[in-house]
């Protein structure tokens, strides 16, 4: 059998399971895995994962990863990430 290698888990700093507890914990009351990626156009439809710092701004390879290291990353709202947010910090 294939296992994907942990490539993914050592970006994140952490496994999948723990990144899914740590971006459940900052879920806000209208937020579940049901609406995740969804969107419509109207606030708290459906939610992203977030850049808090956006990927836009590293110039290395280095600083790639460390932008997708799990404490750079949050759930937020859709609409909000992709319209309001999109690159900015």
């Amino acid at each position: 059998e294939y296992l994907k290698d942990s490539k993914t888990e050592d970006i994140l700093g952490c496994s999948f399971i723990e990144f899914k507890k740590y971006l459940e914990l900052k879920f806000e009351p209208w937020m579940t895995w049901d609406n995740y990626g969804l969107y419509n156009g109207e606030l708290n439809y459906g939610w992203d994962i977030d850049h808090i710092k956006p990927l836009s701004i590293a110039t290395t390879l280095e600083e790639i990863y460390e932008l997708n290291h799990y404490n750079n990353l949050q759930p937020l709202c859709s609409y909000t990430n992709r319209y309001i947010k999109s690159d900015n910090y």
